[in-house]
């Protein structure tokens, strides 16, 4: 049985992780699916916090474990596009160094990708909270990484749990190296607007952290980055200029209390009005940093 299993490369890029890397890299190395079937491939992207080193211990533990460099150029697509080109897997599994895994989730994932004949599958995304359940906590886990509603109303996924046939990223391409953010749900629309299908598998599950306001910020910052890139990556039109314009503008607005309800009821939340105040507060100061990281981003375009 065994023998007809395929091949799995499961490509993590890594960026001074070395808080979480240990705890993904011990989920990673334990999983039901046969080591033999699979290798891990750990891509560090200019870490300065020891990540390499604490990666570098598991790879002289297990021999399915390598480290890969990218340092010519910062930025996770760069990271996983150079795990593609080191991968001998029939099917590439992407990783964040920040989501731990579930120890079958392989198995699962594989399983779905085989079973189904489908193209590419998204894994379920379950947050934990490190600080508790903060009003940041529970705004991030609710609004980032909804993968089922991701793939289910716009036929995309996020590559924090993303299971790819290798045929298909020789067809598509690499993921574009330059993108701050988003990189991951514009390849996945060119493949899915190619033809190849995409399924969510609900039990191959990866827990990541939610995150604190700081970071949750520095994140948003970063998507908005991300939008105007991928906007450009797209000829402009008035019509488009007009509707980034209004995206803008409304960028500023905060978000109206129903969308957040809605969001609690889907996830199955439950809050007191005093954290549903506090969670508003948290929306609307993420719409404010990603509004600024659009702005930013075409300042810094205009200078150019």
């Amino acid at each position: 049985m065994t023998s007809t299993l395929p091949f799995v490369s499961v490509i993590i890029p890594v960026y001074n992780e070395a808080e979480n890397i240990q705890k993904c890299l011990n989920a990673v190395t334990s999983q039901t699916y046969p080591k033999s079937k699979y290798e891990v491939l750990v891509v560090d992207n200019g870490s300065q916090d020891g990540t390499k080193e604490i990666a570098r211990q598991f790879s002289t533990a297990y021999d399915n474990l390598e480290i890969l460099i990218e340092d010519e150029q910062q930025g996770s697509y760069a990271a996983r596009n150079t795990g593609i080109e080191q991968s001998s897997g029939a099917i590439l599994a992407f990783l964040d160094g920040d989501c731990s895994p579930h120890q079958q989730w392989l198995e699962r994932g594989v399983s779905t990708i085989t079973g189904t004949g489908v193209d590419l599958v998204g894994g379920n995304v379950e947050f934990t909270y490190p600080n508790g359940g903060t009003a940041a906590e529970r705004y991030d886990s609710f609004t980032n990484m909804q993968m089922k509603e991701s793939i289910s109303k716009r036929n995309v996924a996020k590559t924090v749990n993303l299971f790819v046939r290798q045929d298909v990223v020789e067809d598509v391409g690499p993921f574009p190296n330059h993108l701050i953010s988003g990189g991951d749900v514009h390849w996945t629309k060119r493949a899915t607007d190619a033809g190849y299908s995409l399924t969510f598998a609900h039990d191959a599950i990866g827990c990541h952290p939610a995150r604190p306001f700081g970071e949750l910020l520095k994140k948003q910052f970063r998507v908005g980055k991300g939008q105007i890139q991928v906007w450009m990556l797209d000829r402009i039109s008035l019509r488009r200029v007009f509707a980034l314009a209004l995206w803008i503008l409304v960028g500023f607005l905060p978000k109206p209390p129903h969308y957040l309800s809605q969001d609690l009821r889907r996830t199955g939340q439950t809050v007191t009005k005093a954290m549903f105040v506090r969670i508003l507060v948290v929306a609307w100061c993420c719409r404010l940093a990603e509004n600024a990281g659009r702005l930013s981003y075409i300042l810094r375009s205009e200078e150019q």
